[in-house]
């Protein structure tokens, strides 16, 4: 045990950001499942080196990775870690990102919350965002409603929900 605490030690000692930052990530040459051991030596290189905050790490899916990365290769920017945390620093100060963040936070505040109605002219604002309109929102209430939505949060209503859609269109 001893030894192993020793050897972690001295691997982050020796654990050069700088450099790191300058080479290709592994989600750049493979295509990569969210569970993919290098993708996540990827991510752990990314958060470490990069400042990255939680709302920077929502966007850390290997998809959304590659299309970061196209993007930013097809602009001229080489294929590293570095362009990624250097877009981030910039992407941070745009209108773009602070909305992103606002609307994270309120997917968190609203998924864990139970249903209550009472409280749904202020509770539906995370719905608008997601582009409910407004007979959306009436049915998405009326669902709501039902006696065996009781003790729900909002996501899980939500997921019960788009079933229910998703099955009443394969029916058709």
């Amino acid at each position: 045990m001893f030894l192993l605490l020793c050897t972690s030690l001295s691997a982050q000692q020796k654990f050069d950001c700088d450099k790191v930052l300058d080479t290709e990530p592994y989600f750049v040459k493979n295509k990569s499942g969210e569970k993919d051991h290098s993708l996540i030596r990827d991510i752990e290189i990314l958060k470490r080196c990069g400042n990255f905050n939680s709302t920077d790490s929502a966007f850390l899916k290997g998809p959304i990775l590659g299309v970061l990365m196209l993007e930013q290769v097809n602009a001229g920017k080489p294929a590293t870690y570095r362009t990624i945390v250097d877009f981030f620093a910039e992407f941070r100060k745009t209108n773009k990102y602070k909305d992103f963040e606002y609307g994270l936070s309120l997917y968190k505040k609203i998924g864990q919350k139970r249903i209550d109605l009472k409280n749904w002219d202020a509770d539906q604002e995370l719905f608008v965002r997601m582009g409910f309109t407004v007979n959306d929102l009436n049915d998405f209430k009326a669902f709501m409603s039902q006696p065996e939505q009781a003790g729900l949060t909002y996501m899980a209503a939500l997921t019960k929900y788009m079933t229910e859609i998703d099955a009443m269109s394969a029916d058709k």
